[in-house]
């Protein structure tokens, strides 16, 4: 390493140099400028996206001329490329629309609506960006439990997996909707993928709680259910890809479909022209939109605790002819008074009940 780098380190870095041993002490490990590298390895693998954060010897990805991290890791620039992200990904939701005619527009959102969807976001990636960092945060908090600083790297790995998994599904989406037969696959297919970023508009402060959930305690639920409704997409059953309330809506004529896994919902709807009119005017689908908050609840345990039983009581409701088997389950009469009080809408207690009959 030059000497103008040595000094770059020593001055911005606040490193003390032991010209004695060419050597610089960065207050938590010792570096060899000659070889550019540290002594000893960098306890986190900071990045599991990035190639150079595997090379736990080197200093700042390998580019000291461009980072610094006095630290020994680098925390706020997690924080902010998560912001980036998620505030970009949900402005570009805010811009989605869908005609009549099911065709999916896209116009950028210049207006308060606009910022309101980017600062949502941004706060919602703010806050899963820090998770990311968290074993850097946990090492340069003093914290030395081996429990902790293991769970924090388990969870950064899942979220890269985790992250790269939505991606691949967007893209298969994607490309699998292009040859979708009505012509409109492809770009229901990005709408579909946006609708990992989508929050709620109605609920500056919902949104985000919705969002930080969504990707960590819910995220089980939102990947089967972002891969579920591209596959029906794919597969020619989506006819319309709506937004509402922070949940995305694959509509559908087939009396089949009626599924929420996590904050994508796949439902059976009439004819109609604005899907946020409409809404309030179908207790099925409402009734639907309403388990998106018990998945909130239940988290991880969703899936088990009311996925499952609920598509296992609604088939054999329909075998034997019996709704009622299904309508008043627990987790469905739930749903219906998580509905009621979001839709704020006179409720059907009679066909949607709350309370058990």
């Amino acid at each position: 390493m030059y000497r103008t780098e040595i000094e770059f380190i020593y001055i911005y870095v606040d490193s003390e140099h032991l010209g004695s041993f060419g050597i610089l002490n960065m207050n938590g490990r010792i570096f060899d400028p000659n070889t550019a590298t540290f002594f000893s390895p960098d306890p986190f693998v900071v990045d599991a996206s990035s190639t150079q954060a595997f090379n736990r010897y080197s200093y700042c990805l390998n580019n000291p001329l461009m980072y610094t991290d006095p630290s020994g890791e680098i925390i706020l620039e997690a924080i902010l490329i998560g912001a980036a992200i998620f505030g970009v990904g949900n402005w570009v939701a805010s811009g989605f629309s869908t005609n009549a005619n099911g065709k999916v527009i896209w116009k950028a959102n210049w207006n308060m609506a606009g910022l309101q969807a980017f600062g949502q976001g941004a706060l919602v990636g703010a806050a899963l960006g820090a998770l990311y960092a968290s074993p850097a945060i946990l090492e340069f908090a003093g914290v030395s439990s081996k429990f902790l600083l293991g769970t924090a790297n388990v969870l950064q790995t899942g979220m890269t997996i985790y992250g790269y998994t939505q991606a691949g599904l967007g893209i298969a989406g994607m490309i699998g909707g292009a040859v979708n037969s009505d012509g409109q696959g492809f770009n229901k297919a990005a709408k579909l993928f946006f609708g990992n970023f989508y929050l709620d508009e109605n609920s500056f402060w919902g949104g985000v709680g919705q969002g930080i959930s969504r990707h960590t305690w819910e995220f089980l639920q939102t990947g089967i259910g972002h891969g579920v409704s591209q596959v029906f997409n794919t597969a020619g059953i989506t006819d319309k890809v709506e937004y509402y309330g922070g949940a995305t809506f694959s509509t559908t004529r087939d009396d089949r479909i009626a599924v929420s896994i996590g904050n994508f919902i796949n439902v059976r709807t009439k004819e109609y022209t604005n899907f946020a009119d409409y809404i309030l005017t179908d207790y099925d689908v409402m009734h639907e939109y309403g388990h998106t908050f018990d998945s909130r609840i239940f988290g991880l345990s969703y899936l088990f605790v009311i996925g499952a039983p609920s598509l296992f009581t609604a088939w054999y409701a329909n075998k034997t002819k019996n709704s009622d088997y299904h309508r008043n389950r627990w987790y469905e009469r739930s749903a219906n008074k998580h509905a009621k009080k979001y839709f704020g809408v006179p409720w059907d207690e009679l066909k949607y009940p709350i309370k058990k009959r």
